[in-house]
């Protein structure tokens, strides 16, 4: 097991043939619809980093023609 210390918190990975890897782990808060992204929150603590995180919502990716203003 690795750590990582980074600003919102700790972190645990997984070293695997000579390659560290940190899975999951969030890179900004929860989306707010139409808003801008906002930083990852804080956490006490030490995170797993060792399984893939939850998947993407699913919708219109952004940019696509539903999304854009008329």
């Amino acid at each position: 097991m690795t750590l990582a210390r980074t600003p919102p918190g700790t972190s645990r990975g997984l070293t695997s043939g000579g390659v560290t890897a940190f899975k999951g782990v969030r890179y900004a808060a929860p989306a707010q619809r139409l808003a801008p992204p906002e930083p990852a929150l804080p956490w006490d603590g030490v995170r797993d980093a060792v399984a893939p995180g939850s998947p993407p919502w699913p919708g219109t990716p952004l940019g696509a023609p539903a999304c854009r203003p008329s």
